[in-house]
């Protein structure tokens, strides 16, 4: 998989393999873990951890931090791949490569030497993805987001509909509870005072929510990379949330009406330097 990940045009289907490659490794891994504990079935396992019901042993201790290893380092690792990827540099994803495979060998090289050396080196790779793991994974959702939403429509027709009148957008800055690049759902606000809310666009733990003022109207501006809605207040400065071409110009229209925005005549033309702004 190596190969493909080496020029521009074939490495969206290089991370996409690579993606299913980590996955396969932590399920290999995991039965190699669970055959080599049931060749010595006369053992009792040990119980490490007592929280509650629950008892972890060492070897199930030790499984759960190997997933959560790779899942947070190749999580990381796929963020500078990506970021390497919008840089128009020739080569340069041939030389990022390169040095990836060769850092990979002179760990396996320090891991045959000396496994205490190479633990120590690999927890400190952790802890480093560890902390920018947050950042890293709102703008990995933003760029998904932005590159694969228009992708996706045109293959299936039934992504480009909405479901309900809302949009999935991203705040370019700090925003009420929220960070920038933050994945939100925009939508009305119940009740007849109008207004819009927005919600963290998640399933599996409760939601934050912040409510936009009434006055001004958000005006949605459509670009040539991706749509903004702005809402500029006549004091402080202007909000902007960017989100995808996921719906077609009249699709667009219609919830822009639903939600009770207006559409901007301005059609943006996406200079690069904004755009470079807008993925940074």
């Amino acid at each position: 998989t190596s190969v493909p990940r080496m020029t521009k045009v074939s490495k969206p289907f290089a991370q996409a393999v690579d993606r299913l490659e980590t996955y396969s490794v932590i399920v290999i891994l995991l039965i190699i873990k669970i055959a080599a504990s049931t060749e010595s079935p006369g053992e009792e396992p040990i119980a490490m951890v007592q929280l509650g019901i629950v008892s972890f042993t060492v070897d199930t201790l030790l499984a759960i931090a190997m997933v959560i290893n790779i899942l947070v380092v190749n999580s990381v690792k796929f963020f500078f791949e990506f970021l390497v990827w919008l840089t128009p540099v020739p080569f340069l994803d041939a030389v990022f490569e390169v040095c990836n495979k060769s850092l990979c060998a002179v760990l396996m090289g320090v891991y045959a030497l000396s496994p205490t050396l190479a633990t120590v080196i690999n927890l400190v790779m952790l802890l480093a993805a560890a902390l920018v793991l947050r950042w890293i994974s709102r703008r990995v959702r933003f760029y998904r987001t932005m590159i694969l939403d228009p992708v996706l429509a045109q293959l299936w027709s039934g992504f480009g509909k909405p479901r309900r009148p809302e949009l999935i957008v991203f705040p370019r800055s700090e925003i009420g509870p929220f960070k920038a690049k933050s994945r939100l759902r925009l939508a009305r606000a119940p009740g007849e005072a109008g207004g819009w809310i927005l919600r963290e666009a998640n399933w599996w733990m409760p939601s934050k929510q912040h409510e936009l003022p009434v006055d001004p109207r958000p005006s949605v501006r459509c670009g040539w990379v991706m749509h903004s809605i702005e809402i500029a207040p006549a004091e402080g400065d202007a909000v902007v949330f960017c989100f995808s071409r996921r719906y077609d110009k009249k699709t667009l229209d219609e919830l822009v009406s639903q939600l009770g925005m207006e559409m901007s005549n301005d059609e943006t033309t996406d200079s690069s330097s904004d755009v470079a702004h807008q993925f940074a």
